[in-house]
């Protein structure tokens, strides 16, 4: 009786029907059964039973044995298979406890086979034997497109044998050394072979010991390369050296589009620097730089980069980095006007204390000057509205207790940092008719090295002070800088004051012991006095 399930009685169920396989051509059924006989006569030669599971996948395009234990023996036996099949384009050997020894008559039928495109032996134990089979292999091998070594114990000896490997091939387009233990040297030679492969196009180096100088070296292979567009070496250590060394290639290379540097000890200082590189680059549509110590302020920084740039990120993958709202706003904004997407660890109200921009803490003579400067009022009014006695110097205490009253916008710690600067173990009372000449220069002369930067001025002025104020000329004790910040506060104050009132241009040097001195004081141009004055305020 015939089946009815095998009746097709409604055509609307042929879209529903699995399509049926091409059918094999001569050549075809020749090559699958060629190499099922190699590899029975082989098991027969020596003794062993062949494998239902490799027998039925000889007549396939893929031969996927995962974790099976193959050992020498049928191994081999696979081997004498694949030097005579045509029809495999994928080799599926990961985690099956491969040693080196035992691979040398596999590799070999690798090498000779043309047809694999698409290798994996991750999880064996190639180690440093395997890594040189495997180098031969990648140099001569004619077809082999994808090879993946993950977690296949290569030290970091080994990264020059791989290298030697991958510069003489060009037919390579991904590679997977994930889960090794490379280290600085291999990073080096990887990048050295990166600059002159021109196939590869992804390549996953997750999970090594990649730092320091194997990190700059490699991203400066990438610099060079024309071709890479994936590159993952999550779960390294770059730092910062790595960061900078990632910023100088994304301002070069206009090929690399997807970027995953999640976990490499990047912080927030490193962010900034990978920021400049991203602002530059056009080429890049994700970045993972997750599970880093960012922080909200790298996050933002980052953000922003994307935003002001000509970068054409479309994926930002943040993950296990916390972010404040205007992360979120700005993200939106971005995502408003072209394909982007971004991923974090969720909003917190405020920035992290760690990573945070704080700004720098002002000078306490410089709050005064502004404090001046905003008042419109001048040092020496300053310091005779302190001393009510007008006796021409005013105890500590009184000192500081006058400037808290003034308003000034100092704390306690800075008002006794001012007062220790004006007193420079001097008495133990500001006397500010001498320091007018001295140490309150500081208080007009923030950039006098910058002003009296000509000798010939120099020396104009530095004899006109003398003259002008003997009384400075024998202190002693006074250094160099500060004798130089005494006489470019009394030529300021002379032209200060002959700008506001032109008769005292003639009454100050009048104090003077040398007429000519005197003469030469006065004889300088109002507006060129006045034009001095502003550079030293």
């Amino acid at each position: 009786m015939e089946d009815d399930s095998s009746v097709d009685n409604d055509g609307d169920n042929d879209s529903f029907a699995p399509t049926p396989p091409p059918p094999l051509t001569d050549r075809d059924r020749h090559n699958k059964h060629l190499g099922r006989t190699a590899y029975t006569r082989y098991c027969k030669k020596c003794g062993i039973d062949p494998s239902k599971r490799v027998l039925a996948m000889l007549g396939t395009n893929e031969l996927v044995l995962v974790h099976r234990g193959i050992d020498k023996l049928q191994l081999e036996a696979i081997a004498a298979a694949l030097k005579v099949n045509e029809q495999i384009t994928c080799v599926n050997f990961s985690n099956n406890g491969l040693r080196p020894q035992n691979m040398e008559k596999f590799i070999q039928a690798m090498t000779d086979n043309e047809f694999v495109a698409e290798l994996n032996l991750s999880q064996n134990y190639l180690s440093h034997f395997g890594a040189a089979l495997v180098s031969n292999m990648i140099k001569n091998h004619k077809g082999l497109t994808v090879l993946k070594l993950s977690n296949c114990q290569f030290e970091d000896r080994d990264g020059l044998i791989l290298r030697l490997g991958l510069e003489e091939n060009d037919r390579i387009v991904e590679l997977d050394l994930s889960k090794n233990t490379l280290e600085e040297d291999a990073g080096v030679q990887i990048g050295f072979a990166l600059g002159a492969n021109t196939s590869l196009r992804v390549l996953n180096l997750s999970w090594n010991n990649i730092r320091g100088t194997g990190g700059v070296a490699l991203f400066k292979g990438i610099k060079r390369n024309c071709g890479l567009s994936t590159l993952d070496i999550s779960w390294n250590g770059l730092g910062y050296e790595g960061a900078v060394a990632i910023s100088d290639c994304l301002q070069h290379n206009n090929t690399l589009e997807v970027l995953d540097v999640t976990s490499n000890r990047i912080n927030w200082h490193a962010i900034e620097v990978i920021a400049k590189g991203l602002r530059r680059n056009s080429s890049l549509k994700v970045l993972k730089i997750g599970h880093n110590p960012v922080t909200t302020t790298g996050a933002l920084t980052l953000l922003q980069a994307v935003k002001d740039g000509i970068s054409q990120l479309e994926h930002l993958d943040l993950a296990g980095v916390q972010v404040i709202k205007p992360f979120e706003y700005m993200a939106n904004y971005i995502g408003e006007r072209r394909r982007f997407t971004y991923d974090h660890d969720g909003v917190v109200p405020s920035h992290d204390v760690v990573g945070q921009k704080l700004e720098r803490a002002m000078d306490p003579m410089r709050k005064v000057m502004n404090f001046l400067q905003e008042s419109q009022i001048r040092p020496l009014e300053l310091f005779r509205d302190f001393d009510k006695q007008q006796s021409g110097a005013l105890m500590n205490m009184m000192f500081v207790e006058r400037m808290r009253k003034a308003g000034l916008p100092l704390t306690e710690y800075e008002m006794n940092v001012i007062l220790q600067q004006l007193l420079d173990d001097g008495p133990g009372a500001v006397e500010y008719k001498i320091v007018q000449c001295n140490n309150l220069a500081t208080l007009l002369c923030l950039s006098t090295y910058s002003f009296l930067a000509s000798a010939g001025q120099l020396v104009v002025r530095c004899q006109i002070v003398s003259a002008a104020c003997p009384h400075i000329r024998h202190r002693s004790s006074m250094s160099l800088p500060r004798i130089v910040l005494s006489y470019a506060l009394v030529l300021t104050t002379w032209s200060w004051m002959a700008h506001t009132n032109p008769s005292v241009s003639a009454v100050s040097p009048a104090r003077s012991q040398d007429r000519d001195v005197s003469t030469s004081v006065s004889s300088f141009p109002s507006k060129f006095r006045y034009t001095q004055c502003s550079a030293l305020l």
